[in-house]
């Protein structure tokens, strides 16, 4: 059976700012304008805001700048990423060094797939305030997608440099690693980002990953558990910690552990084949194959749950020859 692993991060550092509301002076819009404007609910955000831009000349600056920020983000939020973009720009045309402004817009511009852009952004920003740690993680993952691995790395290492205590650089720095193949490098930043005060589940998820590729199956489970007391719902924890679990022939735990994925998500068609060949190792091949069929049922041309299926079923004919 193939490990399937699930370690990414949930969503990109860049689209941080999407959810920052921006304080404002005493305000000359009315109250209930205000309060809509910081909302969490983007619609209620965008019909606030959008209230005190139609009569944003009465406004002071601050206020102007928040928003066009607040609803540039609630834009952003509802995909509408070229109208965000409007308003950072209104936004930076009332202070070109506005930091959050330059980090919203750069931010809009990176999730757009213009990275250039961004980083250009960025380098404003970093100009200005050369100790911007999110600014540099920002950057360094905007540089990444352009390629420039060693400028990405570079940005990783100053803001490791400004922050020793944050895991975030340490885990992002790791992801690289990890996609270059370098599982020792990797492996030193999560480690290291685990040790860290409030250490996150998504970092002892791919720790736990390269611990399994490495066969550390003990030290992986114990990643994988640790993931588990952060996060109890975080569904690809359980998942790979029956991996390894079934990779030391521990089936009945696998069993258990792949259970409990598919009872937070239903729909997980490579935990149903995961507890197939669970079942299997355990020698339970009449659930063996219905769960082999569950997946198949979920993902329809699921190649590895065709091949168990058809061996199980190979298993149940030659039993049942032989009790005749």
């Amino acid at each position: 059976m193939s490990p399937i692993f699930q370690a990414r991060i949930p969503a990109s550092i860049v689209a941080a700012a999407t959810s920052l509301f921006f304080a404002c002076a005493p305000a000359m819009a009315g109250q209930d304008a205000w309060s809509d404007c910081r909302n969490a609910d983007p619609a209620k955000r965008v019909s606030g805001c959008s209230k005190i831009i139609d009569h944003i000349g009465k406004e002071p600056v601050h206020n102007r700048i928040a928003a066009y920020l607040n609803r540039g983000n609630a834009l952003r939020l509802q995909g509408d990423v070229a109208h965000a973009l409007e308003d950072f720009d209104k936004a930076l045309q009332l202070d070109p060094k506005s930091a959050p402004a330059l980090l919203s817009r750069a931010g809009a511009r990176q999730a757009s797939g213009d990275h250039e852009k961004a980083i250009t952004d960025y380098d404003t920003l970093l100009t200005a305030q050369p100790k911007n740690t999110a600014a540099l993680l920002a950057r360094a993952s905007a540089k990444r997608a352009r390629g420039d691995v060693d400028g990405a790395l570079g940005d990783y290492a100053r803001a490791i440099d400004l922050d020793r205590n944050s895991p975030v650089a340490y885990s992002a720095r790791a992801e690289l690693y990890s996609a270059r193949g370098e599982t020792d490098k990797a492996l030193e930043d999560l480690s290291t980002a685990v040790k860290k005060k409030n250490p996150r589940a998504v970092d002892f998820l791919r720790l736990g990953a390269i611990r399994h590729t490495r066969k550390e199956f003990d030290l992986a489970i114990e990643s994988f558990s640790h993931a588990i007391e952060r996060d109890p719902k975080l569904v690809a924890a359980y998942n790979n910690r029956g991996l390894s679990n079934y990779a030391k022939g521990a089936f009945d735990p696998a069993v258990d552990d792949f259970s409990k994925a598919i009872a937070l998500d239903g729909k997980y068609a490579a935990a149903f084949l995961n507890r197939a060949q669970a079942q299997r190792g355990r020698k339970d091949y009449d659930k063996a194959k219905e769960d082999a069929e569950a997946a198949l049922k979920l993902q329809p041309g699921l190649k590895a749950a065709e091949k168990a299926l058809e061996e199980v079923n190979s298993i149940l004919v030659r039993r049942a020859a032989a009790a005749r």
